[in-house]
């Protein structure tokens, strides 16, 4: 047998060099390199994450806008199919029985028509069965920034176009004010003669304060059954200041679903399913010839600050139907014609005015509006 050489004290004194530079190689980090690196970490976590957050922040407010698309489109059809716009609310003749109102109407639209079906039109929303119907979560009815919403409920994000006010019982144009301490309903004197609330035609060749109700809203409240009380609604060639410049809705966070009170998407009342421009453009809710102010419509200072865009924000859920959003600056609309868009929250009060009436420019002689520059919104 050949035997193995014998390695020299030369051979051995490298092999064990060899072996001592590979544990100096396996070392770990010192203390220093450690903080080093854990400083470098946390300077690239704090420049990724605004990106990240704004990133987020852009998916959920696109989320909003595809929703209000997709409830903006269906309305249009639902115009179409039954040759008006529906109502936004549907009261008993005497105001106190509620039954349904335009979400509900729109259920076809949404793919959610064994849901329509499943309710029952002849009962009030309140009823134990529709009222669960209308708990039912539905995701096209909710944006991702309303910080009020309640998972698993009956939501609701958006609200149509109510105009200059709606109508109460005994069919009287009525406004609603915000205040610090309690909101309120007031008359609202629409041709300023000093008579609210007529119960027979107002004399005079003025019009009523009832045909300047339908001329400066697009919405309104109705009763039902049909053709058992007041039906008052627009039809597409109503609108005649233009589809394209004529706001149909828009978010109002303080809507829908409130957890102190029996409310959910289904609810008829105006509050929540509606928005309104200030009626502060009035003084004392008389307007006179000469004494309308249109800036007020959209006023951030004074008593109408409560009642402009995004001055919701920090008033109570269902006592605000100003339009409303979680998002800084700006709200979310859908015009007549389908399409949808920004609207800043300091949009001019005339050109807001303007949007907002369907028939405003044929009412110069006392609510003259500004000229709709679609730049201003």
């Amino acid at each position: 047998m050949r035997r193995q050489p014998v390695p020299s004290r030369i051979q051995e004194h490298h092999l064990s060099r060899k072996k001592v530079g590979k544990r100096e190689n396996l070392r770990g980090f010192s203390l220093l390199e450690l903080l080093v690196v854990m400083g470098i970490l946390s300077l690239l976590i704090m420049l990724l994450l605004p990106a990240i957050v704004q990133s987020r922040s852009s998916a959920r407010r696109l989320t909003c806008m595809n929703h209000l698309r997709q409830l903006s489109l269906a309305m249009t059809m639902q115009i179409d199919q039954a040759d008006r716009f529906p109502a936004a609310g549907l009261f008993g003749k005497t105001g106190n029985r509620k039954y349904h109102n335009w979400v509900t109407s729109l259920l076809p639209q949404l793919d959610q028509t064994n849901l329509f079906n499943s309710y029952d039109l002849a009962k009030e929303y309140l009823d134990d069965t529709n009222f669960a119907l209308t708990r039912t979560p539905l995701p096209v009815l909710v944006c991702p920034d309303d910080v009020s919403a309640e998972r698993g409920e009956g939501n609701l994000s958006y609200v149509v176009n109510g105009g200059i006010g709606w109508t109460v019982p005994v069919d009287c144009p009525a406004t609603f004010h915000a205040r610090e301490t309690q909101a309120s309903i007031h008359p609202l004197d629409l041709n300023g003669n000093g008579i609210v609330c007529p119960l027979e035609q107002e004399p005079g060749p003025e019009p009523s304060d009832l045909d300047y109700l339908k001329s400066l809203s697009l919405f309104f409240v109705e009763n039902w059954p049909y053709r058992t009380g007041t039906q008052r609604f627009h039809r597409r060639q109503d609108v005649t200041d233009g589809l394209t410049t004529t706001l149909m809705l828009t978010e109002n966070i303080r809507a829908g679903f409130d957890p102190q009170v029996t409310s959910s998407w289904g609810t008829p009342e105006p509050f929540r399913t509606m928005f309104f421009v200030s009626a502060r453009i009035c003084p004392d809710d008389r307007c006179q010839s000469g004494k309308i102010d249109l800036m007020q419509a959209n006023h951030h200072h004074g008593a109408a600050a409560r009642e402009a865009i995004n001055a919701a924000l920090d008033q109570a859920e269902g006592t605000a139907p100003w339009p409303s959003s979680g998002h800084p600056g700006q709200v979310h609309v859908g015009w007549c014609d389908g399409h949808v868009s920004p609207l800043s929250e300091n949009v001019d009060g005339q050109v807001y005015f303007a949007i907002v009436t369907p028939q405003g420019g044929q009412v110069h002689n006392r609510f003259a509006e500004s000229v709709v520059n679609t730049g201003q919104f």
